[in-house]
């Protein structure tokens, strides 16, 4: 990417995040599905207008929008983009109860492969 902003991975993060189709996006901004989609796939360079007309049909402001976000990377896996649609929705409480049950989960994982680990590489040798 050397450096160069991805507005359009930035718009498609944004709106999966926030469980919008490109129909509707594109609807609320006046702009036609197949456009969004050119800009989505970094086909089309949007002027500002657009970008801010985007930004507005997802409820969200032109700096959200543009803020680089570690997470854009992760939007390509369906399931991180399956988490994020789930918990759009949540309440703070939520979240917090959802973060909480994920890294119970996550804790679970790693102790069990811990306890296999051992066992595993005694049978290797």
């Amino acid at each position: 990417m050397n450096g160069q902003l991805d507005i359009g991975g930035q718009i498609r993060y944004h709106r999966r995040r926030k469980g919008l189709s490109q129909e509707k996006v594109a609807l609320r901004a006046n702009i036609t599905t197949a456009y969004l989609g050119q800009i989505e796939r970094s086909k089309k360079n949007p002027t500002v207008g657009i970008v801010r007309r985007i930004a507005d049909a997802m409820q969200i402001s032109v700096i959200e929008l543009l803020q680089s976000t570690s997470y854009n990377e992760l939007s390509r896996d369906p399931v991180i983009d399956r988490i994020l649609f789930e918990l759009d929705g949540m309440s703070d409480s939520g979240r917090k109860a959802a973060l909480n049950i994920i890294c119970q989960l996550r804790q679970a994982i790693l102790t069990e492969k811990n306890e296999a680990g051992p066992v595993a590489s005694q049978q290797g040798e």
